[in-house]
């Protein structure tokens, strides 16, 4: 997204297998990315985008859990980041297994919208049937996006970003260039 958008200035959390709840192999999940985030980094207050993009992980976990934890994820957020647009798209899906399926649609993707709208954040509609039904977006697991399957997330949070641009653009009573905050942070976890 960030090349499609020709940014320079953002910076990426990332770690596979993490969620709000789901802790990795390596113990991380969502809050310590953005804690280790915030610990290598001084200048909070110019962050104007933050994207949470993801949830195959947290469909291993209850519907409650994915709240509580989610919610203290972002009350950190919120508090880190004061001038920061919050914003959360449910991507995770399984090509093939009706039952994990299931677990996306009733876990993940109700826990990521009702924590978004109870937490008055952006739900990024349409996130979660990106990889739906869609050829050739899956590697031979079922599971992780292929290359077509990046390219087409990236495609949709770069279309997300433009859209923020412009509805920003739009309350302005400025004159600058819509892209005038491509060169501030805009980091996407």
């Amino acid at each position: 997204a960030a090349t499609q958008l020709n940014m320079t200035n953002y910076s990426l959390a990332c770690a596979g297998g993490t969620g709000f709840v789901h802790k990795n192999e390596g113990g991380q999940d969502y809050l310590s990315l953005v804690q280790n985030y915030v610990n290598n980094n001084t200048d909070m207050d110019s962050v104007r985008q933050i994207i949470i993009f993801a949830g195959y992980n947290d469909q291993w976990h209850s519907y409650d859990e994915v709240m509580i934890r989610g919610e203290e994820t972002l009350k950190y957020i919120i508090e880190k980041f004061p001038n920061a647009n919050i914003s959360i798209g449910m991507v995770g899906w399984h090509n093939s297994n009706e039952q994990y399926q299931l677990q996306l649609a009733n876990v993940s993707s109700q826990a990521y919208r009702d924590l978004t709208n109870y937490m008055g954040l952006n739900y990024i509609e349409g996130a979660e049937t990106i990889l739906v039904n869609g050829e050739n977006l899956f590697s031979n697991d079922d599971f992780h996006p292929s290359h077509n399957g990046q390219d087409r997330m990236a495609s949709f949070i770069a279309s997300f970003l433009n859209e923020e641009l412009e509805k920003q653009h739009a309350t302005e009573e400025t004159l600058e260039p819509m892209f005038k905050d491509v060169d501030k942070k805009f980091p996407l976890y």
